[in-house]
């Protein structure tokens, strides 16, 4: 037996291969592009021969599905949820929804902001869009509250274009800087470290109202600076469809204190990213386990407790096996699960200071290396679910002992694959 194991990154490479070590020391292992099928492709996304995947789903295993943009893209994903939510309404209504059932869902609707999905190519294509698809955010910015939105473009990564405004003009000049960063391109002028993005080429945003309530932690172990969080929690999508939460999460920080919205303030109070912070982030502070958590103290003064984090893993699984089944239900042109592949999923979590749960977004292709190595064991435990739960049990390898915790998001039988 052979599996084609290729990824640009080095960390997630070797990480990949050790696992084959571990648990089937007995497969050849190669690097190189096949030119005819092998039995297992354990490889990133653009690598990946879906040919093979859907001739001889017998005898061939993959770690992606092909069609999954109804999690990865942000667009996608609130429409996708919105249009679940939509169903299970109707399904309430005629009472076709068990007790369980209603409150899984009740979490999922509590858990995605409020959000609007736009196209715009170029800022002069706002006077219509705030007309049309944004006029009751555009009502709400006139209304001169206090709130904050925040900007993301559907498609892109590592935090380019995003951006929070409050008003109007603030929506109009966020675009028209993308507007002067797609001319910049055109001449070959090119800053590296903008996060800038250029609206011709990218045309799909998000607009999400800001969470302005987030849970803050003293990430040094004090009680003097708090900072805003996310929970990054790695997902196993198995099959069609399995959905599995290793409890090995990570918690990023923002790099500077928290402070409410401000128009002159920077980013990085506001945006968790890792990639963002830089190389010379303090990972050791500002990259945490969800463990190491535990006695941190918050803004309010607690210190964080077992029971707590016990409560947002619970939360958590309900809200990401929600959001996955919602994709088969509701998006099943865009997320079509096949029998003979997996696929793991950084899901982005924020945690209120109600300690109620938001759903961020989906990232297919995880980026592990932003992990760092000091809690590589995280990794390692995610992509030992994988095997445990995933190569193993679709080679029919049923007697392997599981090592690593994971919580079971869903078990859903998805009839319409390939």
């Amino acid at each position: 037996m052979t599996a084609f194991v290729n990824f640009p990154s080095s960390y997630t490479q070797s990480t990949v291969e050790r696992a084959f070590r571990k648990y089937l020391p007995e497969v050849s292992i190669t690097t190189d592009k096949p030119s005819d099928r092998v039995q297992i492709q354990y490889a990133d996304y653009d690598l990946i021969e879906f040919d093979w995947l859907m001739q001889d789903s017998d005898n061939s295993i993959g770690s992606s599905y092909c069609f999954r943009k109804a999690l990865t893209r942000k667009n996608y994903l609130h429409q996708t949820i919105e249009a679940y939510l939509a169903k299970i309404e109707h399904r309430l209504s005629v009472n076709a929804v068990d007790t369980s059932e209603k409150a899984n869902v009740e979490l999922l609707r509590k858990a995605m902001p409020k959000c609007w999905t736009i196209d715009v190519a170029h800022s002069e294509d706002l006077d219509e869009v705030l007309m049309d698809e944004l006029y009751d955010l555009n009502q709400a910015m006139n209304d001169e509250s206090d709130s904050w939105f925040i900007l993301k473009p559907a498609m892109a990564d590592r935090a380019n274009g995003i951006r929070l405004f409050n008003s109007e003009e603030t929506l109009r000049e966020i675009f028209e800087e993308f507007d002067s960063d797609s001319e910049d391109e055109d001449e070959g002028e090119e800053d590296e470290e903008s996060t800038a993005v250029s609206t011709s080429q990218l045309r799909h945003f998000v607009i999400q109202e800001y969470i302005s309530n987030p849970l803050l932690i003293d990430p040094t172990g004090g009680k003097n600076t708090f900072n805003k969080f996310h929970l990054r929690v790695y997902v196993l999508c198995v099959g069609s469809i399995k959905v599995y939460m290793p409890t090995s999460i990570l918690a990023l920080f923002a790099s500077q204190s928290y402070k409410q919205p401000d128009e002159d303030q920077s980013l990085l109070s506001h945006l968790t990213n890792s990639c963002l912070q830089g190389s010379n982030m303090d990972r050791n502070t500002f990259v945490k386990s969800l463990e190491e958590l535990e006695g941190c103290y918050t803004a309010t003064g607690e210190q964080i407790t077992p029971q707590q984090i016990e409560g947002w893993l619970d939360s958590a699984s309900k809200v990401i096996g929600q959001a996955v089944k919602g994709a088969v239900e509701s998006g099943s042109v865009h997320f079509q699960p096949i029998p003979n592949a997996f696929e793991i999923y950084g899901v982005d979590l924020l945690v209120t200071e109600t300690n109620e749960v938001k759903l961020l977004e989906f990232n297919g292709c995880p980026d592990f290396g932003q992990t760092g190595d000091r809690l590589a064991w995280i990794v390692d435990n995610v992509v030992d679910a994988s095997f445990e739960k995933g190569i193993l049990e679709l080679l029919g390898k049923n007697n392997i002992s599981n090592t690593v915790k994971t919580i079971k998001c869903l078990d859903y039988e998805f009839k319409r694959g390939w």
